[in-house]
């Protein structure tokens, strides 16, 4: 059953990767450098931010906060700078990092179809007024990841899937992220704009200022800070 659910849904997975500038450009450029600005609402009091992300997709990544933190994780270990102190995340703080860019990668289409993953259909429904298919993500050992595909062009509208809350003490929440604003980055297609809920309430909204997609990245953006 699931391996026909695959199938169902592979034409619109296909067209969702080609309305983001097709497999060859997107596996060629696997490197996103992102600075955004954003409202932090965890607190009750929603508060201004900027920051910066860059990720090498599904294996590296760095997220920098202006004047709170930076956490760099280069595929083996990681860090979170913080205070003037730079401390090694501990297995479950690098654990979630794995488990965030797994979500990430699954997030970009390219893996589905591969033998590691099985996709369940999950209906239709609206997101952001427009008609948009859920699908279910699954594989072993690795966080589940629910996608909706704008039912028109494929491109990923909203996604939900665990991750761990440091404002609850490293419990594991629901974030469900909605995804809005796609532009156009030498060839291909990035959201702007999104606004994360965790359990149902609003976490975080971001919005980029400057995105730029590369082949390579930059080793000094991964080492120990």
């Amino acid at each position: 059953v699931q391996a026909d659910d695959y199938a169902e849904l592979k034409p619109l997975i296909e067209k969702g990767i080609e309305s983001a500038g097709g497999r060859e450009k997107l596996t060629k450029r696997p490197v996103s450098t992102m600075k955004f600005s954003g409202v932090y609402h965890a607190t009750g009091n929603p508060t201004p931010f900027t920051g910066r992300v860059v990720r090498l997709r599904g294996e590296k990544s760095r997220i920098e906060v202006d004047n709170v933190y930076t956490v760099v994780f280069n595929g083996t270990q990681g860090w979170l700078s913080a205070n003037g102190a730079v401390n090694d995340l501990t297995t479950e703080q690098a654990d979630n990092v794995k488990g965030d860019l797994h979500v990430e990668r699954v997030t970009s289409l390219l893996p589905l179809g591969g033998d590691k993953y099985t996709v369940t259909k999950l209906g239709e429904t609206q997101v952001n007024g427009k008609p948009a298919v859920g699908l279910k993500v699954e594989s072993a050992g690795q966080r589940t990841v629910e996608l909706y595909l704008d039912k028109q062009n494929g491109l990923v509208v909203k996604r939900s899937a665990q991750t761990r809350s440091t404002e609850q003490g490293g419990a594991l929440v629901n974030e469900e992220t909605v995804y809005t604003d796609y532009q156009t980055v030498d060839g291909l297609k990035v959201a702007s704009k999104s606004v994360a809920h965790r359990d149902g309430s609003k976490y975080v909204e971001l919005e980029a200022t400057q995105i730029e997609l590369a082949e390579k990245a930059n080793d000094s953006e991964f080492q120990r800070p």
